[in-house]
């Protein structure tokens, strides 16, 4: 499997896949984050299943979707202190 590993930044963001040491930083602001505020908005989610472990599998997964060339997953992080703030899927939809 190659490695996907396409990182841009902007004047405040830094948008690149995700890797396993991200799970720290990744996990604090989904143990943060604010009730619902839309109906769109998840709000708090259980976060029990997520150990640094499940993590490092779901960093891998996502590896393996853009190897594929079937789904993008990027992490987006503050540039002033790297603070995770969300995050971007590309999904490639062909029928041919």
């Amino acid at each position: 499997m190659n490695k996907f590993n396409y990182n841009t930044e902007t004047e405040r963001l830094i948008i690149r896949p995700y890797n396993k040491d991200d799970y720290s930083n990744w996990l604090i602001q989904f143990i943060n984050r604010m009730p619902s505020q839309h109906k769109y908005d998840e709000g708090k989610v259980d976060m029990s299943i997520c150990t640094e472990e499940w993590f490092g599998e779901l960093v891998d997964r996502h590896q393996q979707m853009a190897s594929d060339d079937k789904v993008y997953v990027f992490g987006v992080f503050r540039k002033e202190d790297n603070v995770h703030i969300g995050c971007n899927r590309l999904l490639y939809n062909y029928e041919g």
